[in-house]
Formats: structure tokens, C-alpha cells, sequence
């Protein structure tokens, strides 16, 4: 329901006896709508404003008189006698209002919360980069935007973005760490050169299955070779058995020999070198 007429008279206009009860001293919904709280002294507005329990000194506003007349009529005669107990009970109402949240701030936060959360993860890292520069520059935007405009709130937000998104730049830090040794051990483990191999043994004894052979290694840097291989039902292509072996640190040009020894219940076998890559990533020195 809209509020009746506003009253001619105001607490700046109305004669000092009327303008002490009609406006006790206190805080009260800024009139000009840029900060959250504007004190009355009880004889006239004052500079005196506050926005989420921080205070500040602003120049009084030009529609502080009709804002004074809408609220006093709004208040009634009869009830002026209480008008600071309802102008306490409406404070949050016309705080909200005079208020909102700085979107920025929020998104300041949500990136620098989420660089710390990501940060460490391989490849992942990248994003968690440039959510921790973005939550950086949101931030001070949004301080500035909230120190120029005092309806603004988010002000802790914006500290807490500024705050914690450097620390996303740390733990991102590690993450790119993580992501070339990653990189790196799927490179060793993916690529292995030009090499060969020759077998050299594949017998049957006592239970126990040998497989013997040497590896070449044809390219120009030092590798290393993750080699399995498969003892076959003779004649066929069935593997019962599968086994591996490592060989470390062979030079350009040089080779190493292997051998593998597996338990089995056959009496004869067949041998294969099923396949040959780089050492397993995270498994050695």
C-alpha cells in the first residue's frame, strides 16, 4: 500500500520539540541511498554514514527533506513517540534495498577457491593459473567499485579473493612442476628409439620356464626398456603365461642381455616377446 501524503514539515523544519520526538538520535536507512546507515542527531541529518559496521564521513544529500517527510508521515502522529523502535524494526528492510552484493567480489572468490583446489593437479594447473590472476584483478576491481559506492557490500569477499588467490599462483606452481615430470615420464615410457632384439634361450626345466634374450639399443641417447613377453601352448598363439622384465640404462650402440624365469606346469613351451616400451612411469630412480 503506498504511504499517504508526505507531512510539509521535516525534523530540519518542524520546531525542536516536535523534531525530538518525532526523530530520536540514531542510525537509520541512509536517505540518499548510497550507503547502508546515515546518523540522525535528532535535530538534523548528519555526515556520519556506515556500511556493514564500517563508518565513513559523506556529505548530507539533497532529497534528505522529501526522504524525511515520507518516512515521518509514513510513521504516523500517533507513533511518533516510538520511532526509534520502528525505525530499528525497518532497518533491514530499507538496508536491503539500499544495498546489494558485488558480483565481482563473489567471482573474485569462487576463482581464487577454486586455483587452490586445482592447483596441484597435472595439466589442470593451467586453468587454475588464470583463475588465480582473474581472482586477483576481480578483486581489486571489486574494492574499488565498493569503496566508491557505498551501497556495494562484499568487501570481506574481495579482501579474501586478494588474499587467497596468491596462494592458488603457489600451489599452481607445484602443479606445473607435476605436469613435466608427467609429461616426461610418458615420454620415456611411449618412446624408446630404434632398438632390436634376439633370443637366445627358451626352455622348460624342472617346472620352471627361461626365456633369455639381449637387447639393442640403435638410437643416439641412453635408454631404457620395459620388456614382457609370453610363454605359448607350443605351436599356437595361447599365452598361459605372461611375465616381464626390466633393462636399465642401455647406452647408443651398446646391448644388454635379459632373462626371464616363470613357474609353470607344462612340460614344453613356446616363447614370445609380446611388446617392448620405456620403463613404467614412477617406477624407477
Amino acid at each position: 500500500m503506498d504511504p499517504p501524503p508526505a507531512s510539509p514539515q521535516t525534523p530540519a523544519s518542524q520546531p525542536d520539540n516536535q523534531s525530538q520526538s518525532l526523530w530520536a538520535p540514531a542510525w537509520y536507512p541512509d536517505p540518499t541511498g548510497r550507503f547502508e546507515f546515515r546518523y540522525h542527531n535528532g535535530q538534523a541529518w548528519t555526515g556520519d554514514v556506515a556500511v556493514d559496521g564500517d563508518r565513513f564521513l559523506d556529505p548530507l544529500a539533497t532529497n534528505i527533506t522529501r526522504y524525511t517527510a515520507e518516512v515521518g508521515a509514513t510513521i504516523g502522529t500517533d507513533a511518533r513517540a516510538n520511532v526509534g523502535a520502528h525505525a530499528g524494526v525497518n532497518i533491514g528492510q530499507f538496508g536491503a534495498a539500499a544495498t546489494r552484493p558485488n558480483p565481482r567480489a563473489v567471482a573474485a572468490l569462487v576463482l581464487a577457491i577454486s586455483s587452490v583446489l586445482i592447483g596441484w593437479v597435472p595439466f589442470l594447473c593451467a586453468l587454475a593459473v588464470v583463475g588465480a590472476v582473474l581472482g586477483i584483478v576481480f578483486g581489486y576491481l571489486a574494492l574499488g567499485e565498493i569503496r566508491r559506492d557505498g551501497r556495494l557490500k562484499g568487501r570481506g569477499l574481495a579482501l579474501a579473493a586478494v588474499c587467497v588467490a596468491p596462494l592458488g599462483l603457489a600451489i599452481s606452481g607445484v602443479g606445473i612442476w607435476l605436469t613435466v615430470l608427467t609429461v616426461r615420464e610418458i615420454d620415456r615410457y611411449s618412446n624408446v628409439g630404434e632398438h632390436s632384439t634376439t633370443s637366445t634361450r627358451c626352455t622348460v626345466d624342472s617346472g620352471r620356464a627361461h626365456f633369455d634374450g639381449t637387447i639393442a639399443n640403435e638410437s643416439n641417447k641412453t635408454r631404457s626398456y620395459h620388456i614382457v613377453v609370453e610363454f605359448l601352448r607350443p605351436g599356437t598363439d595361447n599365452a598361459l603365461h605372461t611375465s616381464s622384465v626390466d633393462v636399465n640404462d642401455v647406452g647408443p650402440g651398446n646391448s644388454s642381455d635379459w632373462s626371464v624365469t616363470e613357474p609353470v606346469s607344462q612340460e614344453r613351451l613356446d616363447c614370445k616377446v609380446s611388446s617392448i616400451t620405456g620403463p613404467l612411469p614412477f617406477t624407477h630412480g
